[in-house]
C-alpha cells in the first residue's frame, strides 16, 4: 500500500513541514507509473498477501510449482 500511494499511483500523500502526513490530503502524482504504462501487481505465491487457498493442498512449497503458477497465469492473461 505504501507503494501504491507514495511511488506508483496517481497521488501523493501531503507532508506537514515535521514531515507528518496532512490528514486527508492528496496532490496528483505527474510522475506516477500509470501515465506511460499499466502496473499489474501478483499476490504470488498463494497464500500470501490478499490471496487465499481453499485448502492446504493448495500452497506452493517449492520455486518450480510457484514457477509453474506464475507461467499458467500469464498465458491465460495475455
Amino acid at each position: 500500500m505504501l507503494a501504491m500511494f507514495t511511488e506508483n499511483g496517481p497521488y501523493n500523500w501531503n507532508y506537514t513541514p515535521n514531515g507528518r502526513v496532512s490528514r486527508g490530503t492528496m496532490d496528483y502524482n505527474p510522475y506516477s507509473w500509470n501515465n506511460e504504462a499499466n502496473v499489474m501487481y501478483v499476490d504470488q505465491p498463494l497464500g500470501t498477501g490478499f490471496s487465499q487457498p481453499k485448502n492446504i493442498f493448495q500452497y506452493r512449497w517449492s520455486l518450480q510449482t510457484i514457477a509453474e503458477d506464475f507461467r499458467a497465469f500469464l498465458i491465460g492473461f495475455i
